[in-house]
């Protein structure tokens, strides 16, 4: 997950914490509702989640776009509610975050999805990172979500192309550290990828043998599908950014 993406789970937390802390009346259900809503529509950014990764696809993006602007409306048409100033506060807050997003949007940010030494190829180590194997079935998910990673550094790289025919790229300084981090996750053998990190621990629900089975399953996505999509990456990087 990028910086930036990082700020904006803390905002969004920071807002339901706002919320729970106000005395629940028809307004507050209100501003709950909508609250609710854009947590559901953040969590389509969210990578440590769900069954695969961020749909960064331009067609996708429209359609968040188009949730963010009608829950902009619904912000607005709330009426002021007097003496009631955490409230009108949040509701601030909220709509402050969602003009962001929606002014994001028509800027196309998705043209650079990375920074100075993160992005979305730290995205999947990101996740790893929590993922927590209690049985058979949160292995084979994660196996699943890897098995959809490539699919999401594809749409990157288009993302990233598209930058490049409107002139809106990242400084080369940049570009040359993030090609060195590509680069050194590219020659990782597959075996020591931090994508495997979530089969160091299973319980004792799940055997050895099923263990090592799940693991070697894990392993032969990286390797077959994984590898070659960094190392695709990393060519993008060398020959057109």
């Amino acid at each position: 997950m990028s910086h930036f993406a990082s700020m904006r789970n803390v905002a969004l937390r920071c807002l339901l914490a706002i919320l729970l802390a106000c005395p629940v009346v028809s307004r507050a259900d209100s501003l709950a509702g909508i609250i609710k809503a854009y947590e559901a529509l953040a969590s389509q950014l969210d990578g440590n989640h769900g069954q695969g990764w961020p749909d960064v696809t331009p067609g996708a993006v429209g359609k968040r776009a188009a949730g963010y602007q009608a829950l902009r409306s619904r912000l607005s048409q709330l009426p002021a509610v007097a003496h009631r100033e955490v409230e009108e506060e949040t509701r601030a807050l909220l709509a402050w975050k969602l003009d962001v997003l929606i002014e994001g949007v028509r800027f196309d940010e998705e043209r650079i999805p990375f920074d100075n030494g993160d992005g979305f190829f730290n995205t999947a180590n990101y996740a790893a990172a929590q993922t927590v194997l209690r049985d058979e079935a949160d292995a084979r998910a994660w196996i699943d979500r890897l098995e959809r990673l490539p699919a999401y550094y594809d749409a990157q790289i288009e993302n990233m192309r598209r930058g490049l025919r409107s002139g809106f790229t990242q400084p080369r300084t940049i570009a040359a550290g993030v090609l060195e981090i590509l680069r050194t996750a590219a020659s990782q053998p597959a075996e020591s990828s931090p994508l495997l990190s979530p089969f160091e621990h299973f319980p004792a629900t799940v055997s050895a043998e099923q263990a090592g089975a799940l693991r070697a399953s894990a392993l032969a996505v990286i390797h077959d599908r994984i590898k070659p999509s960094q190392e695709k990456m990393v060519r993008f990087f060398e020959d057109e950014y």
